[in-house]
């Protein structure tokens, strides 16, 4: 249950103590990446993902629509799945499978736009078919549908999967049966293809039988007359008999697939669809059994809710003096009912690396720009703090006051929110360059390691992303090399190494560095190369210290 704070209470006067104790994410979490792209839509360090839906009249080929792609390509990318032998299900094999005289119901060109533009947010915590879950969700609810939730852990198809989405001839008893392969009643069957069908229509290029070529004035026959809307109109428009949908009254009787699927059961399960509330509900309840149709073996995380405090940006730096820390970074703060009006301050309260706390251990943070989702709101709060190198930092929790006198804590489960100075990449020092003769950016990274405490080899890890091409999907390569000593310092060594990045790819490449501890790899993972600078503007120093080859290096 997430924390909050008591407005009622508080307006009283009473100065409230409340420590949060969500049961979501504890952070960091492997999903991570998947809830930032899900939730920040817009604002201070959105990701943007649903650009292309707002709004969902966005057309950038004329007659298709985005939301509807989006949805489409998740059912196609299920619709293979066998429910006996676990085989197929949401896995971005439709990646692999695009040419359609081969997969014959996968014409047209939005499934290898929709995958493409997928590709803009995969790495390797971010699988494409996580990212079919976060494009369903978010073409449902940009279009004004109910909350699809979003849950990760998928893994990408590294081949195609068999033919398996129906087609609008099939008849009745052999769609029933498809379905039932894909493990839905006939039921559900009717409830997906009605809400599945809530937004887009038909193409004349690709269905010149269904839909005749120059029959309508954008060679497209929408399935209702709310085509860029995710509501029930496809429904009321079945029922009250005003329909243009072209698989209930088009030109081809072969073709009336919605037509033979609304009228099982002589129109029972779809007419409860005509009440909206109940509309959504459905298609919220059956959507999610669609995308959370997996292969056997895969395991799905719990419903990815926002965190209600998430850092973000972390970095520990060696300062120049050698003797201190500079620990920077933001804290997330959800602030659908904890309003950002209400925040009097906030601060860090952090431990040493033994894990005490003492009064003097507090950093403050403040505004620094706010975001949103379709559900959700947060701001932003930034810090900058020193901390001796001697005693360094373990982990922090924060401190919310509130402008009433009351407090919040997060905890962050009750774990506190850790911080490793065993090993840190040393951003201050690090750089990326321009673009050279051979089309890639040095990158320049340092690292620094707690002097005497691990053994060799000190690595950089650098992630590549090989790109998306046509019936493809992409993959992720990982890049070792040792990194070399530059010099020692009384609390922290300083290592380097430079890589040469594609500068294509500059954007989604990540890097860890990474060192053993007592046989255990301990590593600073998965981040940026946003923000570093094309020169950088110093380098280590280690005060006239010694050179590593005098300090004793244990395993």
């Amino acid at each position: 249950m997430r924390g909050t704070n008591n407005v009622g209470l508080l307006a009283l006067g009473l100065a409230l103590c409340i420590t949060s104790t969500s049961a979501g994410l504890t952070w960091p979490s492997q999903y991570d990446e998947i809830e930032d792209i899900t939730f920040l839509n817009n604002g201070y360090n959105a990701r943007e993902f649903p650009i292309l839906l707002q709004p969902c009249t966005i057309a950038p080929t004329t007659g298709h629509s985005i939301g509807a792609a989006f949805i489409r390509t998740a059912f196609h990318d299920m619709a293979p799945f066998n429910a006996q032998t676990g085989v197929g299900g949401t896995d971005a094999s439709i990646g692999y499978e695009l040419d359609s005289t081969i997969y014959p119901t996968n014409t047209g060109i939005a499934f290898n736009n929709t995958m493409h533009y997928y590709e803009l947010f995969f790495n390797s915590q971010s699988s494409m078919a996580d990212l079919i879950n976060v494009g369903l969700y978010q073409a449902v609810r940009a279009c004004g549908g109910p909350i699809v939730p979003v849950r990760a852990g998928r893994v990408d198809a590294t081949w195609p999967g068999p033919v398996g989405v129906p087609q609008p001839t099939d008849p009745l008893p052999q769609m029933i049966g498809e379905f039932k392969r894909m493990g839905f009643s006939p039921e559900e069957m009717v409830q997906v293809v009605a809400c599945g069908h809530s937004m887009g229509g038909v193409h004349s290029a690709e269905h010149p039988s269904i839909v005749p070529p120059r029959s309508t004035p954008l060679g497209v026959q929408d399935l209702d007359s709310t085509n860029a809307t995710f509501d029930n109109t496809v429904v009321t428009e079945y029922l009250d008999g005003t329909t243009r949908n072209p698989l209930v009254v088009g030109v081809n009787p072969a073709s009336s697939s919605d037509g033979r699927l609304f009228g099982l059961n002589n129109r029972q399960i779809v007419s409860p669809m005509a009440d909206p509330n109940n509309y959504a509900t459905t298609c919220a309840t059956v959507l999610a059994k669609m995308v959370n149709t997996v292969p056997r073996g895969v395991v799905l995380s719990d419903v990815i809710a926002p965190y209600e405090l998430k850092p973000s940006n972390l970095q520990l730096n060696v300062a120049p003096d050698g003797q201190n820390l500079e620990f920077t970074g933001e804290l997330r703060i959800l602030t659908n009912s904890l309003p950002k009006s209400s925040i009097a301050s906030v601060q860090l309260i952090y431990k040493d690396r033994t894990g005490t706390a003492n009064n003097a251990s507090t950093i403050s943070a403040n505004a620094v720009g706010d975001a949103n989702g379709f559900d959700d709101s947060f701001t932003f709060y930034g810090f900058s703090g020193t901390i001796p190198a001697s005693i360094s930092i373990s982990s922090f929790t924060v401190l919310v006051t509130l402008t009433t006198g009351g407090t919040q804590t997060f905890d962050n489960n009750g774990q506190g929110y850790p911080i490793s100075d065993r090993i840190f990449a040393q951003t201050s020092y690090s750089s990326l360059s321009g673009v050279d003769g051979s089309g890639n950016q040095q990158l320049t990274v340092f690292a620094a390691v707690r002097t005497g405490e691990a053994s060799e080899p000190v690595n950089l890890s650098v992630e590549l992303i090989n790109p998306i091409t046509y019936n493809d999907l992409p993959t992720v390569s990982v890049v070792p090399q040792a990194m070399t000593s530059v010099c020692a310092g009384q609390y922290y060594t300083f290592y380097s190494s430079t890589f040469g990045v594609p500068a294509t790819g500059a954007n989604s490449t990540k890097y860890d560095v990474s060192a053993s501890y007592n046989g255990a790899t301990v590593s600073d993972s998965f981040n940026s190369l946003n923000g570093l600078p094309a020169v950088a503007t110093a380098s280590p120093s280690c005060g006239g210290a010694h050179n590593k080859r005098a300090v004793n290096f244990s395993a």
